[in-house]
C-alpha cells in the first residue's frame, strides 16, 4: 500500500510540473492548437507564435471550406 501511495504521489508531481510548463508557455505569449479549427484560425494572425498542444483528428476536414477541404495556412 505504501509503494501505491509513492506512485500516487510522484504522478501528482509530474501533473504539477506539467500544469506549470503549461502555464510558463502561456505568459511566453504562445497561442496553443488544441483542434483543426485552432489550427484553420492560424490564419488570422501569422505573427502569433503556436505550439501544437495535443495530436489533431483531422478527419472533419474533408467537409470544411465548402468540401474543399482544409485551407492551408499561409
Amino acid at each position: 500500500m505504501k509503494s501505491l501511495s509513492v506512485i500516487i504521489l510522484a504522478f501528482a508531481a509530474f501533473i504539477g510540473v506539467l500544469c506549470l510548463l503549461f502555464a510558463a508557455g502561456e505568459s511566453e505569449g504562445l497561442t496553443y492548437i488544441y483542434n483543426v479549427n485552432d489550427l484553420q484560425n492560424m490564419n488570422n494572425n501569422l505573427t502569433e507564435n503556436y505550439e501544437l498542444a495535443n495530436d489533431i483528428d483531422a478527419s472533419a476536414t474533408q467537409t470544411m471550406d465548402g468540401g474543399r477541404g482544409f485551407l492551408p495556412v499561409q
